[in-house]
């Protein structure tokens, strides 16, 4: 019987520890709407300094554990709102953040019903990424290229995961457009949740109502980690590398090498971007490997 050869690569650059949330006094704070006072879920909470960043849960919670200062100055930020720098010893229960303006130009679309996929191809992998460690809010992002200038709405983006992984955790899409071969604005105006499946594989996520356009140079597509949400997420894999047994969290993301050369990046906590691409030992593949991320185009008339 010939034995499927499974990969896990551990992204490693930030790990903490969660301690027990303990804020001057307060067991909570929530990250609020300042309009409609509606709780934001998942925003991003970091700590510069320290280079660390806190678990906002999907009711808008902050947990902050207690090791922080109380002159840290923690970044608080969401999709579509503008980003607020807080003193940690100003803590109240509540903070709000306001949302971004944005004057979009209208879209007229003349559907002719040809639609066209970019990026990854292949249907399987056995290679495959862990996206994070237990307490690690990882964001992988790939230069979806339009080589030919195809122009068109995005319908839909995809993303391959491993059944080996949890496919069902909850992850944030992201998209971006393009500076210099990095990825520079936030493309979607809100913050767009998804799963997976169960058996792994392509997870379609539609897109239509968003009236996002691809650019004549491509996109960034991008899925961010949203870690420590469950704790039927976490599973544990052999190293094939290093021989250790390891915890992992959330989904293993495919990895293709039908690219001869992509831009590939990830980063964490909002922080910067660096460099992305996996390679394995030379007995089993001399390929450099990227994420497996795809979307689907209308083309315009």
């Amino acid at each position: 019987m010939q034995l499927t050869k499974l990969i896990f690569i551990t992204i490693t650059s930030l790990c903490y520890i969660l301690l027990e949330p303990k804020v001057y006094g307060q067991n909570k704070i929530k990250i609020l709407d300042f309009q409609t006072n509606v709780p934001i879920p998942y925003a991003s909470v970091f700590n510069k300094k320290k280079q660390f960043g806190f678990y906002v849960n999907e009711y808008g919670e902050l947990l902050v554990p207690n090791q922080i200062s109380a002159n840290d100055t923690l970044i608080v930020s969401s999709v579509g709102y503008e980003t607020q720098r807080i003193i940690a010893g100003e803590f109240k229960s509540e903070i709000y953040l306001k949302s971004k303006t944005h004057i979009l130009n209208e879209v007229k679309i003349t559907p002719r019903g040809g639609e066209i996929s970019l990026g990854s191809k292949k249907e399987s992998t056995h290679f495959v990424v862990s996206i994070n460690k237990p307490t690690l809010r990882n964001e992988i992002a790939l230069l979806i290229k339009n080589d030919h200038r195809y122009r068109g709405k995005i319908m839909s983006i995809s993303f391959y995961f491993s059944p080996q992984g949890k496919p069902k955790t909850p992850f944030k899409i992201r998209l971006y457009s393009i500076e210099e071969d990095f990825p520079k604005e936030d493309l979607l105006r809100k913050d767009l949740v998804a799963l997976g499946n169960n058996k792994g594989g392509w997870t379609e996520i539609d897109l239509k109502g968003h009236n996002i356009r691809v650019d004549e140079n491509g996109i960034f597509v991008s899925m961010e980690s949203l870690y420590g949400l469950k704790k039927s997420s976490f599973y544990t894999v052999k190293n094939m590398s290093t021989g250790r047994t390891e915890t992992n969290y959330g989904q293993s993301l495919g990895l293709t090498d039908e690219f001869e050369t992509a831009i590939a990046y990830q980063r964490q906590f909002n922080g910067n971007w660096t460099s992305y691409n996996a390679k394995f030992p030379s007995h089993l593949s001399k390929a450099t490997f990227y994420p497996m991320m795809k979307i689907k185009i209308k083309l315009d008339e």
